[in-house]
């Protein structure tokens, strides 16, 4: 008989079996009046067993302005340069887990043989405080086009700050 799991056989090492969960809700509710004005409103859990803090919430808001659409702007003439333009902005926070492992938040342990003798090492050290890496994000723009839209141009700014970066 092939006792497999024991100690009695020069086994391969790096064998091992990983599970792990991903639980997501999530949410959205746009608006949009008169093809003028826009809103948008998202919100998101996540929880994921790899993380120590296994839970963590975003969430996003974003508003535009349709100012082509604005009695004013034929009024002035201005549809004959521009046949579109939009303001817009939002901000939110998003989560990121990439390059995480099954079992990152926990300190692992390994069997191998040495010198016929069982023996038990430390294989990683894991960090119970592991969390959801987070990303606030900003961004404002104008969007215009020219030409019956033939021509378009989108000038935006954005500024990202990265909380809990996982390396």
């Amino acid at each position: 008989d092939i006792l497999q799991a024991g100690f009695n056989l020069n086994n391969s090492t790096g064998l091992a079996i990983g599970e792990n969960y991903m639980l997501s809700s999530f949410g959205r509710l746009n608006y949009n009046y008169a093809k003028k004005y826009f809103l948008s409103g998202n919100i998101r859990q996540d929880e994921y067993s790899g993380l120590g803090k296994k839970k963590g919430t975003f969430w996003g808001a974003s508003a535009a302005w349709e100012v082509a659409n604005e009695g004013f702007w034929e009024s002035a003439g201005l549809n004959t340069i521009f046949s579109s333009m939009k303001l817009r902005a939002s901000h939110g926070k998003v989560g990121n887990i990439g390059g995480i492992g099954n079992y990152e938040a926990y300190s692992t342990y390994g069997t191998s043989l040495y010198g016929g003798t069982a023996t038990l090492a430390l294989g990683a050290i894991g960090n119970p405080q592991l969390e959801w890496e987070t990303s606030t994000k900003t961004d404002f723009g104008i969007a215009f086009g020219v030409l019956k839209d033939r021509i378009t141009l989108d000038v935006a700014y954005y500024h990202n700050d990265i909380d809990n970066l996982i390396l």
